[in-house]
């Protein structure tokens, strides 16, 4: 066996260890701006990466400038993503939810039309894809269309009956069409599948408020308060809890 030097052999594992960072700060959530830098770095090396993977980053890419709002960015990163990867069925979710962003910013029906189309790529892709049900579901509730909104959610639950964020997001719907009791019966599922959650306390607070169940509301937003003392503005809830 060839010998090799240990100095080679430290070099090249501190590159591997650099270049791990670089893929980890790609993808997580927190640090946009570090994300959006380490992406770059990866879309920049071309065919020295695999298709796939300057697919991913690109995909990434997008999700950080959502995060940061800057819709046009996001969209031409996911056109990238699909135009590697025309498969890639998260790229088309991404880019769905930058045209329903702007498209609620311009009050441009159209982008939620070409989000919708992207959802309906992305669950034709995958059927079991849950996320793409529940963007469709708030693309279709941000354009009114709310039966169709409300069978994107249930088909959501249907997947994922333990997501307390799509049950809240059901129930919010239903607390708009003033169908109350499915409302309260999906925040009650959300506080029974994930009670350590302060959100789901919140929400239903807010929601018992808007009925006029003031001590329920009230007692909801102190329990979330209890689990979280930094999880809303105080002032703003302030009539609810005196």
């Amino acid at each position: 066996m060839k010998h090799v030097p240990i100095v080679f052999l430290a070099l090249c594992l501190g590159a591997s260890s650099a270049w791990a960072d670089t893929v980890a700060d790609c993808k997580q959530p927190g640090d946009r701006d570090l994300a959006i830098q380490a992406c770059t770095e990866i879309i920049e090396r071309g065919e020295k990466e695999t298709t796939k993977d300057r697919a991913i980053a690109y995909v990434y890419r997008s999700s950080a400038y959502l995060s940061k709002r800057e819709y046009d960015r996001a969209i031409a990163d996911s056109d990238k993503a699909i135009e590697l990867d025309p498969t890639y069925v998260r790229a088309y979710v991404t880019r769905g939810k930058a045209f329903s962003l702007k498209a609620s910013i311009e009050l441009d029906f159209a982008n939620y039309d070409r989000a919708i189309s992207d959802y309906d790529r992305a669950i034709e892709l995958d059927p079991k894809y849950v996320g793409a049900y529940l963007a469709r579901g708030d693309a279709n509730s941000f354009r009114f269309y709310y039966d169709d909104a409300i069978a994107d959610y249930s088909k959501a639950i249907e997947l994922d009956p333990k997501n307390a964020d799509i049950l809240l997001s059901r129930g919010d719907l239903y607390l708009i069409m003033r169908e109350t009791d499915k409302a309260f019966a999906d925040y009650d599922k959300a506080v029974k599948v994930d009670p350590d959650n302060p959100g789901v306390y919140l929400a239903r607070g807010v929601a018992y408020g808007r009925v006029g169940k003031a001590a329920k509301s009230k007692a909801d937003i102190n329990k979330a308060i209890e689990l979280d003392p930094k999880i809303l503005d105080l002032d703003r809830y302030k009539g609810l809890l005196e």
